[in-house]
């Protein structure tokens, strides 16, 4: 979801832009990770869904490999940029 934010943002950098330049899409892409903690936060909700906890490392890797996708798109556009002139 949050791909889409970055990628929508055409060949301007998000940090350019600004991540409120889409509304809708950002506060349901707030309102879709809030909601995803919370059921894995809920140990009844966790167990409806057979989530499996996760330690300190792997919400580590998860935020790294999460970011990761911000800056694999901001180099794309930064390359398409390049092309472009």
């Amino acid at each position: 979801m949050a791909s889409f934010i970055i990628k929508s943002a055409s060949k301007q950098s998000i940090f350019k832009i600004g991540f409120m330049s889409n509304p809708v899409v950002f506060w349901t892409t707030l309102f879709s990770v809030v909601l995803t903690g919370f059921v894995a936060a809920v140990p009844f909700l966790a167990d409806i869904f057979m989530l499996a906890e996760l330690g300190a490392t792997h919400w580590i890797i998860t935020a790294l490999m999460s970011l990761s996708i911000i800056a694999t798109v901001e180099i794309d556009k930064n390359f398409i940029r390049g092309r472009d002139k």
